[in-house]
């Protein structure tokens, strides 16, 4: 049986022991049925006299029986295939089929694995290798690997949903095909499958593509076809997933790399073609893509009534799987003295103002919303840190708007990520996520 269904690649491997239980089940099936009508079928034979008579009703009764045998034979086949099928794409908590709303309010607070796979490295050859992984993965040296143990640590904290940014540029080969490799294409379904494992939402995305994925690239048409060429790849590797993995099209995409300068109309256009490019390319897999969380985000992701009223969101085959995410960091400037010395009341009004942005063009005109970074800067002032953090966190709670801290392993970290068992560094900005979280529950 192994042989046959997955040593042939009959089936994918991720479906292993599904083949096993049809045929074992099936034959299990038969025995029994087969077992039940001789024992009694011969027990009523005892009463004929003759041979001859014994086998007639034998005959007869054999007919019959191989009749009713095919019927139970059917019923288990069917019974089975439904099995596989719900074995195949399972869909925990029915997660695909309820609204943005809904899928929303499971996500109680939410963390950023960092960069551990999500920085971009000069490759050392032709051909991306597994030294070029692991230097993707050590470029920081505060930051280790992501490993089981630090999505344990993340949950234990409170945490129910992880963002992996993975930055791809060095992996894609060349056009046409761009072929992501599979190097990192593994390492990255292996992580995931860490936070599935831990029963966790997961966002994967496509973050620091500044080298070749901005607006004001000379060859749009070209980065276009490489953008849905790496999105065809990633969502075809994990069209088979549950409901609890979205996928978020793009990061902060920027006019030119590491450029936030002024922009331009035509600069909003790019991302808004972007954004539609990565809804259809997904949906076009199929299977559990063709209802998928999908998250696209404004120029730069940026928190301002300019970039987010130039977003065009995508129209979507699917019925309200659009999630429309920005990013947050505060004081980012917008505080005397950074922050230091400012009291609780022009921060709340600072952070209200914030939300009323969100509020006047997303969530009033039906958007759901996420915010898949957030983060208060170390200005000196724990204090500040900690009352913004929880008054941000309640804030958006209030607003069903799930929240995702940047961990970045150093200024925004709040674990100690340098070596299991990657202890919290800021318990008491941990505990204000979760009191704010909590507040209204």
């Amino acid at each position: 049986m192994f042989a046959g269904a997955i040593g042939t690649n009959i089936v994918p491997k991720e479906f292993f022991g599904i083949p096993e239980r049809f045929s074992v089940f099936a034959a299990t099936g038969f025995n029994a049925v087969l077992g039940v009508y001789l024992f009694f079928g011969f027990n009523e034979q005892k009463q004929q006299r003759t041979l001859s008579v014994i086998i007639m009703k034998m005959r007869e009764r054999v007919s019959v029986c191989m009749k009713k045998i095919i019927a139970a034979i059917l019923c288990i086949c069917q019974v089975m295939i439904m099995f596989c099928a719900c074995s195949c794409s399972p869909d925990k908590g029915n997660l695909l089929n309820i609204s943005s709303k809904e899928y929303v309010s499971g996500i109680k607070i939410g963390i950023n694995t960092g960069r551990s796979l999500d920085c971009r490295i000069t490759k050392s050859g032709d051909v991306y290798t597994v030294d070029d992984l692991n230097a993707t993965e050590q470029k920081y040296d505060f930051i280790q690997p992501t490993d089981a143990e630090l999505i344990k640590a993340f949950k234990s904290a409170g945490y129910n949903a992880v963002r992996m940014p993975v930055t791809w540029s060095e992996a894609i080969g060349d056009a046409p095909d761009y072929q992501v490799s599979d190097i990192l294409m593994d390492r990255v379904q292996q992580v995931v499958d860490m936070i599935l494992a831990e029963d966790m939402y997961c966002i994967l995305n496509t973050h620091n593509e500044f080298n070749w994925l901005y607006t004001q690239n000379s060859d749009l048409n070209a980065m276009y076809a490489k953008f849905t060429a790496l999105w065809q790849q990633i969502a075809e590797r994990f069209k088979g997933y549950d409901g609890r993995l979205m996928f978020e099209g793009y990061n902060e995409v920027l006019k030119l790399p590491n450029d936030w300068g002024e922009k331009q109309d035509s600069d909003y256009e790019v991302v808004n073609t972007l954004a539609q490019k990565f809804v259809d390319t997904v949906r076009a897999t199929g299977s559990n893509n063709e209802k998928r969380f999908l998250i696209v985000s404004p120029y730069a992701a940026w928190l301002g009534e300019t970039e987010i009223s130039k977003l065009n969101v995508p129209t979507d085959s699917a019925k309200d799987k659009i999630l429309v995410n920005v990013h947050f960091y505060f004081p980012d400037g917008a505080l005397p003295d950074g922050g230091k010395t400012v009291n609780a009341n022009t921060a709340k009004a600072v952070i209200d103002e914030k939300f009323e942005i969100i509020k006047s063009y997303l969530t009033d005109k039906g958007y759901t919303v996420i915010i898949d970074e957030f983060g208060i800067a170390d200005h000196n002032s724990t204090d500040v840190r900690v009352m913004c953090t929880e008054y941000i966190a309640e804030k958006a709670t209030e607003m069903d708007i799930p929240l995702f801290w940047w961990d970045n392993g150093c200024t925004l970290g709040v674990f100690d990520r340098s070596a299991a068992p990657y202890e919290q560094v800021y318990p008491e900005i941990i505990s204000a996520m979760m009191k704010g979280v909590e507040k209204l529950g």
